[in-house]
């Protein structure tokens, strides 16, 4: 049965190690869950045309972290490969949250949750890994790593004038 449903796969590094207590979700004794946070991927290896849009509040979502509160239970781990996890999508839509930044009085940002199917949402986690689109991750690999090269070099530039 659980073979028709959608799976998104991750990278151990995406999901948080430890669970920890959801505020507001409870089960059906009226426990809190333990959650897990998972990582959506980066802009490098979602699908092109990816656009979170800006929030009710005028911040850019596409500049934050994302990420998926999911019940540590549902993480499974991958028998062939032990840095590979996984989880069933069971419900239609999803929430997908993102990392506010500090404000100047302490406080953090509040971002509007995004509301997503669960098609859009494993085609955000599984574009990466489909072959046809390899060839489109390498080219954005390539270009972030020239950007990344540019940047060192301009910084060496920079420090030796200043010293």
């Amino acid at each position: 049965m659980e073979n028709n449903k959608l799976a998104i796969v991750f990278s151990n590094k995406q999901c948080s190690q430890k669970p920890s207590y959801h505020r507001t979700y409870k089960d059906r004794e009226g426990k809190r869950l333990k959650m897990r946070l998972v990582m959506l991927p980066s802009e490098l290896f979602r699908p092109t045309g990816t656009d979170f849009g800006v929030d009710s509040h005028g911040i850019n979502r596409n500049e934050r972290l994302a990420y998926l509160n999911v019940p540590w239970d549902m993480i499974k781990h991958d028998k062939n490969d032990d840095n590979k996890r996984y989880f069933y999508l069971n419900r239609e839509s999803y929430n997908i949250q993102f990392k506010g930044r500090a404000k100047e009085d302490g406080s953090e940002e509040r971002i509007d949750c995004l509301n997503v199917t669960a098609k859009e949402l494993e085609n955000l986690f599984n574009w990466s890994r489909r072959k046809e689109n390899k060839q489109v991750i390498n080219e954005r690999l390539e270009k972030a790593k020239k950007i990344a090269k540019q940047r060192s070099s301009g910084n060496t530039k920079t420090k030796s004038r200043t010293l």
